[in-house]
């Protein structure tokens, strides 16, 4: 009798006892993380990531935002060192600090040191002219 059990277990194949054991999912990973598609497990991994892609398109139209107020304050400020110093300097100071503050702090500053400078000088030469 002992002959014929393992004569049963020899002619059974080891990968049937193995797959009843292991039911794993494989792969999972490799699903896209949209919201229609994802697994459950899976969701909150996809909102961080629509979330990360949303703050950084709005960090990029800051920093745009901020090149704009920028170059505005440089122009303005070159603008003042000809006309209406203390007008055009004044808006050249505030738009540089607007500029600077959302992300372009080179050319923010330069229309603020511009801006500066055009309404310093102008208080000063006043008198001679």
């Amino acid at each position: 009798m002992d002959h014929k059990h393992s004569d049963d277990r020899r002619n059974k194949p080891v990968l049937d006892d193995r797959n009843s054991l292991y039911r794993e999912e494989m792969a999972a990973e490799a699903l896209p993380l949209s919201g229609a598609v994802a697994l459950p497990e899976h969701e909150e991994r996809g909102e961080q990531i629509d979330r990360r892609s949303r703050s950084e398109e709005e960090r990029r139209e800051s920093v745009h935002a901020g090149k704009v107020w920028a170059m505005f304050a440089v122009i303005s400020s070159v603008l003042s060192l000809f006309i209406v110093p203390i007008v055009f300097g004044l808006i050249g100071i505030v738009c540089g600090i607007v500029g600077a503050k959302r992300g372009s702090a080179v050319a923010g500053y330069t229309g603020v040191g511009i801006g500066l400078a055009s309404i310093i000088m102008s208080i000063l030469l006043a008198p001679f002219f």
